[in-house]
């Protein structure tokens, strides 16, 4: 970090025991100095402390009027913000927990509040022609996919007389606990976004797959197969041959917990029982050689009926969808909002959108992603 008005100072460096077993920060030489000098940073706002705040202003963490303006009760709209080494081990976090940033295309924003991405819906065509005669000309089709990113935030208070000891297990805990919840919105957005502004206005691709307009989208499971445990192998089968040779190369299965467990490990239990294969990949699970991402927003009873709803996917999200990423993430720190109450606000915010826009359609146009649906 560059001090303001001055030269880069020498990366922070501590040996001293953290006293805290990290679940954000690597357990690594590098990310234990991360998670003391966010531990140094909290210390120096929250806690007040005065060699920390000399210790964070000599390595350009933040500007020593900048703390002094973050407690006082004229400083609503602005804050502290914490550094960087925070920021991006939340989004480290945010892209190992959420399906939306591992599998979606991922594209970061410039300028501006709308992003205009083309999109090929048809390519030339190659036909014979005769001795001297003229070949017929063809061009190549594009349409646009808009993306105009939200503001998500969270917002939460930390008790100024938080000890210094406590500190590194205060900030590897809200580094975890920001990136899940950012992980889950997106999430939520992109697979299980109902157009709502509790959603952003996003559909999400399972909602969208069975809207009536994309039916190559959609393959309904056998008669009688209507809840999770009644899914059989011939059910995921049909819904993996509806997609195109193209959407096999990067293909994932998409279902619950739940799912996981009775259909998927079911299945490969009643075909030759459990095998070493089995036992070593239960953390990377996988089936038919794809493998298998499971969020908890997805379909988990084992009682409820799905008919003509959708219980599982299958595909290749970065084909069907686009993240767009405006301002990856800002975090700040300020009383103001808690003055009375002594306690310090952190502040996290982010910017983005998810467009659904491949999803095939009701006539010969095959969708790179398909939804298995319940049928009674």
């Amino acid at each position: 970090f560059a001090p303001i008005g001055g030269p880069a100072p020498s990366a922070p460096s501590t040996t001293a025991p953290l006293g805290v077993k990290l679940r954000a920060f690597p357990n690594t030489p590098q990310g234990r100095e991360d998670a003391y000098a966010s531990a140094r940073w909290l210390a120096a706002v929250i806690h007040q402390d005065e060699s920390s705040q000399r210790w964070c202003a000599d390595r350009g963490m933040f500007d020593q009027n900048q703390v002094m303006m973050a407690h006082t009760s004229t400083n609503s709209a602005g804050g502290v913000l914490i550094p960087e080494i925070f920021s991006n081990q939340v989004i480290r976090l945010a892209e190992e927990h959420g399906i939306a940033r591992q599998t979606s295309r991922v594209i970061p924003m410039g300028g501006g509040d709308t992003l205009h991405i083309p999109r090929r819906d048809s390519g030339l065509t190659a036909a014979f022609i005769g001795e001297n005669q003229e070949g017929s000309e063809s061009d190549s089709v594009w349409s646009d996919v808009q993306l105009s990113p939200k503001k998500a935030m969270i917002l939460t208070r930390v008790s100024s007389e938080l000890s210094e000891d406590s500190a590194p297990a205060i900030s590897d805990q809200l580094a975890l606990e920001m990136a899940l919840s950012f992980s889950e919105l997106e999430d939520t957005c992109l697979l299980v976004g109902n157009g709502t502004s509790t959603h952003g206005g996003m559909q999400g691709v399972f909602p969208k797959a069975i809207d009536g307009t994309h039916t190559n989208a959609v393959q309904a499971a056998a008669s009688g197969h209507d809840t999770l445990p009644e899914i059989d192998a011939d059910d995921l089968i049909n819904a993996l041959s509806k997609l195109p040779m193209y959407a096999k190369r990067n293909c994932a299965w998409y279902t619950s917990p739940t799912g996981l467990e009775v259909i998927f490990r079911a299945i490969q239990i009643a075909g030759g029982g459990t095998t070493p294969e089995m036992l070593a990949s239960a953390m990377r699970p996988s089936f038919l050689g794809f493998p298998i991402r499971v969020s908890p927003l997805l379909p988990d009873s084992t009682s409820t009926n799905y008919n003509g709803t959708y219980m599982l996917g299958v595909g290749d999200l970065s084909l069907a969808s686009t993240m767009a990423v405006r301002r990856d993430l800002r975090i700040s720190a300020s009383d103001a909002p808690y003055f009375s109450s002594d306690a310090v606000a952190l502040k996290a915010t982010e910017r983005f959108d998810c467009n659904v826009h491949d999803l095939g359609d009701s006539g010969s146009v095959k969708s790179p992603f398909v939804v298995l649906t319940g049928t009674t």
